[in-house]
């Protein structure tokens, strides 16, 4: 006995013959750890930029201005004599010279052909001068009141025209003038209680 063809699988729900399916590929692998390290790195370097840029234009003018560097070898320069930024250059340094000893200065301009006799000095120290005109002589100065006062005398030996000055710190205190045969020229000063040196 025949039995006639069915159609379909005689059993249900059997597996298709063939190659098994690919299974799908796994998502790739982000870098993010690169992009957040590279992300920090161009943030510091622009962050550096931009700072070194406002640092520029704030002490980029005037050494002296708020912006300017403080190194120890500028720190040193303050307050230094002018010349002592030459020794950045190598070039020689002066040094302050020391302060000059206060001094009187006595003097004698004008004509004296035939000679003229000087004396100067203090109420405690009398010296000789020159004979010639000009001429001119100092005196170490004692402000402290221990000298009462300074004098110059300067005669003419013959005929002549002759003028005789003392001088504190580059100013005439008292001047004298003598003219003619043997006449004396004198000029003297005298210390203040307040220690001022003035004409007598």
């Amino acid at each position: 006995m025949t039995y006639p063809p069915t159609s379909g699988s005689p059993y249900p729900g059997s597996p298709p013959y063939g190659p098994p399916p690919v299974p799908p590929q796994p998502p790739k692998k982000k870098h993010t750890g690169l992009i957040v390290a590279l992300s920090v790195v161009g943030g510091i370097v622009a962050i550096c930029l931009f700072g070194g840029i406002i640092v520029a234009a704030a002490g980029g003018g005037d050494k002296g201005s708020p912006g300017a560097s403080h190194t120890p070898a500028a720190e040193a320069a303050v307050g230094q004599d002018a010349v002592t930024p030459a020794a950045s250059s190598g070039a020689p340094t002066r040094k302050p010279s020391p302060a000059a000893k206060p001094t009187v200065v006595f003097t004698l301009t004008g004509s004296a052909p035939s000679g003229v006799d000087i004396s100067y000095g203090s109420d405690s120290d009398n010296r000789q001068g020159g004979s010639t005109s000009p001429w001119k002589a100092s005196l170490r100065r004692d402000d402290s009141g221990g000298v009462s006062w300074y004098d110059m005398t300067a005669q003419l030996q013959g005929g002549g025209d002759i003028t005789c000055q003392i001088l504190i710190d580059g100013a005439v205190i008292a001047s004298g003038h003598a003219s003619g045969g043997y006449n004396i020229c004198s000029a003297q000063i005298s210390q203040s209680f307040t220690g001022k040196w003035s004409k007598v």
